[in-house]
């Protein structure tokens, strides 16, 4: 430690620049805390992704093939005959336990029930549940 009357030390270390450093050093030091956080993305990542499949198409491309993910009182949908692939994503960034149902004009109706969608290892966004419902020809 410096004495109390050494002026002229200090003025030099401040001088030096050795202060400066010393302070961004502490600053910049990283603690094992510090190494365990995980920054997340601002994405949103949906809860359910739901790919629908029409090996058996009609004749005549359909305008509406409707999923709707309900949970409780909560309902998404998505008019997938309006994307591309037939690929529709809901609930973004939501938790639960959902029902999940397609509708289309000439097919069978097709449910899932129990979906359940958590967070992810780092609590930052859903674990996304993928679905395949392969539709059938009927009413």
């Amino acid at each position: 430690m410096l004495p109390m009357n050494d002026k002229s030390m200090m003025n030099k270390l401040i001088n030096s620049g050795f202060l400066f450093f010393l302070i961004l050093f502490l600053v910049s030091c990283s603690t094992a805390e510090d190494d365990d956080e995980f920054v997340c993305t601002d994405i949103a990542v949906p809860a359910i992704s739901v790919d629908v499949d029409l090996t058996n198409q009609l004749e005549e491309p359909l305008d509406e093939i409707w999923v709707f993910a309900i949970d409780g009182f909560f309902m998404d949908s998505v008019n997938v005959a309006q994307t591309p692939d037939l690929i529709g994503e809901l609930a973004f960034e939501r938790i639960g336990v959902y029902t999940v149902e397609v509708v289309a004009s000439g097919y069978q109706d097709w449910m899932q029930e129990n979906i359940r969608v958590q967070r992810d290892a780092e609590d930052c966004h859903v674990e996304t549940v993928s679905l395949n419902p392969q539709l059938v020809l009927g009413d």
